[in-house]
């Protein structure tokens, strides 16, 4: 079943009034104000093959399906780029409960450059502006935020040989546990300091310091990121040595995700 996208318009009425020679009265200015009905956030995809970039979309209001999803048009012509928005499907199968309604609008195959964009509600709203890709980062900025809202207009792009993850334990020892770990991590690593700010997949702070949502059963755990360029083996071996500690069956979890969306 679909179902279009309502966006609310409201109209503010502003009255000005000036004495002339006639008393005439001056026509009232109607300026029109959107609501916001969907966030926009910048993203970049990780795989073996390298990386792509892409908008995910996401209603503001929560839907009436978990699988519920954004209708979407690209188009591509040079370094012009147009999304539409074009309605709310709710699937057949509807899986019960509720959930923002999501678009994963992909862009892999843009190089680096400068693109003009429009962002489209319907045939109603047209938002313009530019997005940038460049090694380093994605950007975006729109001269106007119709109906929609911008997560972040800067994005990070995740430098390669990059590692991230982190280490949990169910035990009153998790720091000296974890303080091997890092150690080992330490000697390993390669002599690299991350740029500030947003990546998507993990936000940095000074000094390195990582966050990110973690999901573990154990309450406490330790955060970290990396930079590693010499045999994954290596650092597969370390890690497979650590979950194998027999002192810790089954109370011990560590992931590590990679550059290349992998998990290790």
């Amino acid at each position: 079943m679909n179902k279009l996208i309502n966006v609310s318009i409201g109209l503010i009425l502003l009255f000005a009034f000036s004495c002339t020679n006639n008393n005439a009265d001056r026509q009232p200015d109607i300026l029109p104000t959107i609501s916001d009905e969907f966030n926009v956030q910048l993203w970049e995809h990780l795989s073996p093959n390298g990386s792509a970039f892409s908008l995910i979309v996401e209603t503001i209001h929560d839907q009436e399906c978990l699988n519920s999803v954004i209708r979407n048009e690209v188009s591509i012509l040079g370094d012009n780029l147009a999304v539409n928005l074009n309605g709310i499907e709710h699937p057949e199968n509807c899986l019960e409960g509720n959930a923002p309604a999501v678009a994963d609008v992909s862009f892999a195959s843009l190089a680096n450059g400068n693109y003009d964009i429009a962002i489209n509600i319907l045939s109603l709203i047209k938002n313009e502006g530019f997005i940038e890709i460049s090694p380093s980062a994605l950007k975006i900025k729109l001269d106007t935020h119709d109906g929609i809202h911008i997560e972040n207009s800067q994005l990070n792009r995740v430098p390669n040989n990059t590692f991230w993850g982190y280490i949990a334990l169910d035990k009153l020892e998790l720091s000296t546990t974890t303080s091997g770990f890092l150690e080992e991590i330490e000697i390993l690593k390669d002599d690299f300091d991350f740029v500030t700010g947003e990546y998507g997949h993990f936000k940095v702070m000074e000094a390195n310091a990582v966050d990110f949502e973690v999901n573990t059963i154990y309450p406490d755990y330790d955060k970290f990121i990396f930079k590693y360029s010499d045999e994954i083996e290596d650092l597969e071996e370390m890690i497979k040595e650590f979950r194998e500690e027999s002192d810790f069956e089954n109370k011990l979890e560590i992931k590590v995700m990679t550059f290349e969306g992998l998990e290790l």
